[in-house]
């Protein structure tokens, strides 16, 4: 770890990259004393005090195994995009696929998922931050079984996809298997699995991945469902009296970023279903007087 007699300033820039962007071929934006991604994500930081690499045994022959896994998994993706859906059988709650972890096939490599999440964040979710960027990153970091649903981590990358040219052709068959893992959810139980704030946020951003892919019959229903998961959440009585909490589905928010990433959501539904509405001429979903 880098050390000097006196402590720098907090925005001090170290010479060098710290030792787990280094070692996992990120940016690093050197800041003293915990770079920005180790500080989102929880990672102890670390810095080299010289430009000699950590002496780290049997690197080489893991970097060309994880190489090789990525050129085969962007060999496979292309080919099931050039085949269609007929290449993707959906899940079926019958059979015993499900797992606990609710996920059917390997994830993407680690470094695809940061980066087309990064790209998402500081591309496309600039301008109506509904999904809180820092605590979504931490969350993917968690056990399988507390992070986001996958519904939401796929439909995330492919957004990022279609806006990012060496990944481009990972958005389509990112996008199918958003909507194989939110049918999969929403088939689950008696239907409460669905029904959470994060699975809105999906059928929003599903429905504008749809818009600019020109399917417009699909984004109206994903736009539909967007809505209706919003008023059964009680979203569109945030801030009315005390009315909302009993038909309210969620708890009450632990802190204000809570809230005001609930109120956001909302805004992002009622402006897809503007969108759509406006696009197709069909009748809007949402009554602006009832907001």
């Amino acid at each position: 770890m880098a050390s000097s007699s006196s402590n720098p300033p907090e925005d001090t820039l170290m010479p060098f990259s710290c030792y787990q962007c280094r070692n996992r071929k990120l940016r690093c934006d050197r800041l003293s004393p915990r770079c920005s991604r180790c500080s989102a994500t929880g990672t102890k930081c670390q810095y080299p005090s010289s430009r000699k690499k950590p002496a780290i045994t049997a690197t080489r022959p893991r970097v060309k195994e994880l190489e090789s896994r990525l050129v085969d998994l962007e060999y496979r993706l292309k080919a099931t995009q050039e085949e269609g859906y007929q290449s993707f059988r959906p899940f079926e709650p019958s059979e015993n696929q499900l797992t606990e972890t609710g996920r059917y096939e390997q994830l993407p490599p680690q470094e695809i998922i940061e980066e087309l999440t990064n790209v998402f964040f500081t591309k496309v979710h600039c301008d109506a931050q509904y999904i809180h960027p820092s605590r979504y990153l931490a969350s993917l970091y968690l056990p399988p079984h507390m992070q986001p649903p996958m519904c939401l981590q796929y439909i995330i990358m492919a957004r990022a996809a279609l806006v990012s040219p060496p990944h481009k052709h990972l958005a389509d068959p990112f996008y199918r298997r958003a909507r194989y893992y939110l049918e999969a959810d929403e088939q689950k139980g008696e239907g409460e699995y669905f029904v959470t704030l994060a699975h809105t946020q999906c059928c929003v951003l599903m429905a504008y991945f749809e818009v600019q892919n020109m399917w417009f019959s699909r984004s109206s229903m994903s736009t539909s469902k967007s809505v209706r998961l919003s008023q059964i959440l009680g979203l569109h009585q945030l801030d009315g009296k005390n009315d909302w909490r009993r038909n309210a589905t969620l708890p009450e928010p632990k802190d204000w970023c809570e809230l005001e990433e609930r109120r956001r959501t909302l805004w992002a539904v009622f402006c897809s279903d503007k969108h759509t509405s406006g696009t197709t001429g069909w009748p809007s979903l949402m009554d602006v007087n009832k907001v």
